[in-house]
C-alpha cells in the first residue's frame, strides 16, 4: 500500500506489517484515507489511514513532493518523441497536456514533438522503440496510467511496461522517461495527473535535462 501511494511509510514496521495492512484494506472497502497538508510544509502530502470505528489512525504515509528543481534547459534544439496510451484517457490526456505545454514553453517546436498513440501501457515500449528507430529523437516520453482493478493484472502490466521502457532506452541509446502512473485508485491517479503534483511537467523537464545530457556526452 505504501509503494502504491508513491511514498514512504512514516511509522516503522516490517514487511509483514505492510502485508497485514494491505490485507486489512482489501478486507474493508470503508477504510478512510485522509489527505493532509501540514501548513508548515508545502513540499509533502500526508496520507492518514483510519479504519471505521477506530478513533486513531493505524498508520500514516508521507508522499514526497521533493521533485528536482527545474534545470532551465532549453528545448529549441531537440526533437522529443511522445508515446501515449489510450487506456484511462482522462488521466493520460491531462499528463499529455502538461508535457506538451511544458515542452513548448521550453522552446521545443511543435513539429518536433512527435506523438504516437497506443492502446495501453503494455504497448508503450514497442512504440518507443519504433519512434527511436524511425525518427531518432533526442529523448522519448512514455505516458500511461494504470489503476488497480480486482486482479493483479495491473501489477503485471506496470512491471512489464517499466522493464520494456528501460530495455528500449538502452537498446536505442536514447533516454526514455517513464511517465507511467501506477495508482491504487482513481483519486491517486487524479492527484498525480491533474491535481497538485502535475507529474506531466516533471516528465517533460526530466526529458529535456536528459536530452541535454545526451548531447553533451555524445560530443
Amino acid at each position: 500500500m505504501a509503494s502504491g501511494m508513491g511514498g514512504r511509510r512514516v511509522t516503522r514496521g516490517s514487511a509483514d506489517w505492510d502485508q497485514s495492512l494491505a490485507a486489512t484494506f482489501a478486507f474493508s472497502a470503508t477504510v478512510q484515507v485522509k489527505t493532509l497538508r501540514p501548513p508548515e510544509s508545502g513540499r509533502n502530502w500526508f496520507f492518514v489511514l483510519q479504519p471505521p470505528g477506530i478513533g486513531v489512525p493505524v498508520s500514516a504515509f508521507i508522499m514526497s513532493r521533493h521533485a528536482p528543481s527545474a534545470s532551465g534547459t532549453s528545448g529549441a534544439a531537440f526533437t522529443v518523441g511522445v508515446a501515449a496510451a489510450r487506456f484511462n484517457p482522462m488521466y493520460v490526456e491531462a499528463l499529455l497536456r502538461q508535457v506538451h505545454d511544458c515542452l513548448r514553453a521550453r522552446g521545443v517546436r511543435e513539429r518536433r514533438i512527435l506523438l504516437v498513440r497506443v492502446p495501453g501501457s503494455n504497448e508503450l515500449p514497442s512504440a518507443v522503440q519504433l519512434l527511436c528507430r524511425r525518427h531518432r529523437p533526442a529523448v522519448c516520453i512514455a505516458l500511461g496510467v494504470i489503476i488497480r482493478g480486482e486482479t493483479l493484472h495491473y501489477e503485471l502490466v506496470a512491471g512489464a511496461s517499466s522493464q520494456g521502457l528501460m530495455q528500449a532506452a538502452l537498446a536505442a541509446r536514447t533516454p526514455v522517461i517513464n511517465g507511467v502512473i501506477v495508482a491504487e485508485n482513481a483519486r491517486q491517479a487524479a492527484a498525480r495527473c491533474g491535481g497538485p503534483l502535475r507529474k506531466g511537467e516533471e516528465f517533460a523537464q526530466a526529458a529535456l535535462e536528459m536530452a541535454a545530457l545526451k548531447r553533451k556526452l555524445s560530443r
